[in-house]
């Protein structure tokens, strides 16, 4: 537990949207303990409540964003590799499907 108290209070507010968004997207752990975790450390009284609210909620939005941003362009990219290549079939398919390209 005091290492991640020095952790938070050497990074701040920008270690907690760090913390959120390298989490949320790489560390195997869990959305709620890392949300959780922001509120322990305002509760032990090591960040204010509001600012550490305010910042876990834009590393939550950064991550859903980034992840949406992502998921789009590898879709088009797949849609387009799957127009290009089979054959007329599987063409007909995706097209009756509204897939755009």
């Amino acid at each position: 537990m005091d290492t991640i108290i020095s952790l938070y209070e050497k990074a701040g507010y920008l270690g907690i949207f760090l913390f959120g968004f390298i989490g949320l997207i790489g560390l195997p752990l869990p959305n709620e303990v890392i949300v959780m975790t922001s509120g322990w450390m305002s509760r032990m009284s090591v960040v204010q409540p509001i600012p550490a609210l305010v910042m876990t909620i834009m590393s939550l939005l950064a991550v859903v964003s980034t992840c949406f941003g992502v998921g789009r362009g590898i879709s088009q990219a797949a849609t387009k590799c799957l127009l290009n290549s089979g054959g007329k079939e599987r063409k007909r398919h995706l097209k009756s499907t509204k897939i755009k390209h």
